[in-house]
């Protein structure tokens, strides 16, 4: 919702779509950097505590945005307060899913973690939903100010939710450089996020094409929703059972059928095909983000989760800023088709980078039929 309305508001106030594509981007950037040391700062301090100085901290910067869009201040100013807003966003998605591991446990924390997945998913397609039937109603100003009201109501929701009121504190024992560097001193996970970032690269890469295939008419739509549908199913699918074969088979085999269905889908660049290939794609997608937050909430330690989480996200969001870098430019030079063929090469690149993962076995991460797989 922020990001539909904030583009929008911007071009009302008078502001072209280079002023309105810097604002989304030093938002997404200020939130990316500063994402590991919010998650970092929940890990020392408990996530209670973080939280509800957090909100307060988010409350004002969106005051102050508000402020800015309504008084015509300047490009420079908008900007100043995109960052501010970015950067104090609460670290609510990586305390929760540090969480589900303390709530549930079992084959119940592959199925929470599935779940997880499928309502992001969902609220990237209704978001922008209810964004859109809201400005027919009012400025793009307050829907802005209704986005955020929205997230400032749920992060309040979660900094006081009981299970919030204690946290795990670090070990005592630990080394000194371990805990400096947190969970990213464990390469394990450094690997994952690699991979992480190559699968949004393909994203982002999706994205352009999509654009491109459709001619940047309503299609572009369609082709979204197609994509958002497939992983919503893909998750659920997933998550509904324990699947024979360790999570190495799993991730391998989820990246080399999504990187067969880039290499067709670039051949056939054609609006009806595109569909069914973007809706076969995110299926496979929605296996692949399930195992992921999987494979995070198994390799960190308790101490850390909070920050391997928010290290996710910054791993995500960097894949996905480069990929919709390299496919405008692939796009505008070489056309569409070489656009997935780029996402294509990202999906064989995280099948080798994804094989030198040890992963964890069955015994603690639970979400095969029992094989433990290395």
């Amino acid at each position: 919702m922020v990001s539909l309305s904030l583009l929008l508001a911007i071009i009302q106030r008078g502001g072209g779509y280079a002023e309105a594509g810097a604002a989304l981007t030093a938002h997404a950037f200020a939130l990316a950097v500063m994402a590991p040391v919010n998650g970092r700062v929940a890990d020392r301090i408990g996530p209670r505590t973080t939280m509800l100085g957090y909100v307060g901290l988010h409350a004002c910067a969106y005051v102050g945005l508000l402020l800015a869009l309504v008084s015509g201040a300047s490009t420079a100013v908008v900007l100043g307060c995109t960052v501010i807003v970015g950067a104090s966003t609460p670290p609510a998605a990586p305390v929760t899913r540090a969480q589900w591991p303390v709530l549930v446990s079992g084959a119940r924390l592959h199925t929470a973690y599935a779940v997880d997945s499928v309502l992001n998913a969902s609220m990237l397609v209704t978001g922008p939903l209810v964004a859109g039937a809201l400005m027919l109603a009012m400025p793009a100003v307050a829907v802005v100010a209704v986005a955020g009201s929205a997230k400032i109501a749920g992060d309040l929701a979660l900094a006081t939710a009981p299970m919030l009121w204690t946290r795990t504190r670090d070990n005592a024992g630990a080394q000194a450089v371990t805990r400096m560097l947190g969970p990213i001193g464990d390469a394990r996970l450094c690997l994952l996020l690699v991979v992480m970032a190559l699968d949004t690269f393909t994203y982002g890469c999706l994205q352009i094409g999509a654009a491109a295939i459709a001619g940047g008419d309503g299609a572009t739509a369609l082709l979204f929703s197609a994509l958002a549908a497939g992983e919503i199913v893909g998750g659920l699918i997933y998550g509904a059972r324990a699947w024979p074969g360790g999570p190495k088979v799993h991730f391998a085999g989820a990246h080399l059928v999504t990187n067969v269905l880039l290499v067709a889908t670039g051949q056939f660049l054609l609006v009806p095909a595109a569909v069914g290939l973007y809706a076969l794609i995110g299926l496979v997608g929605g296996v692949r983000d399930v195992l992921g937050q999987l494979t995070v909430g198994a390799l960190a330690k308790p101490a850390h989760r909070a920050e391997a989480f928010a290290w996710l996200a910054t791993a995500m969001w960097g894949g996905y800023g480069v990929g919709t870098l390299v496919a405008g430019h692939a796009q505008a030079a070489l056309g569409p088709g070489r656009v997935f063929l780029a996402a294509a090469l990202a999906s064989l690149m995280a099948v080798g980078v994804a094989v030198l993962v040890r992963w964890p076995s069955a015994q603690t991460a639970p979400w095969t039929d029992g094989e433990a797989d290395r």
